[in-house]
């Protein structure tokens, strides 16, 4: 039986703690978390910061959701009282 890759990585959202799987990116296999997801059908639509800037000072880069891959969830928010 094949498994569809697209039910495995459609799940990042922001505030989701993921690991990237590009390898010629500086941060491949590390983890960051995605801050923005664009909606609008743009190509590398998840933008994810890392706590380690890369050598040019940047802590943040654009992924497409296949070379994403969720480690936890976005945190929830605690109910009221």
């Amino acid at each position: 039986m094949k498994s569809n890759m697209w039910s495995i990585f459609h799940m990042a959202q922001v505030g989701s703690k993921v690991r990237v799987l590009r390898p010629e990116n500086y941060w491949y296999r590390h983890e960051g978390v995605v801050v923005n997801v664009d909606q609008s059908g743009a190509h590398y639509s998840h933008l994810v910061r890392f706590e380690k800037p890369n050598y040019t000072g940047q802590n943040t880069c654009k992924f497409m959701i296949d070379e994403l891959l969720e480690i936890a969830p976005p945190p929830t928010k605690p109910a009221k009282p």
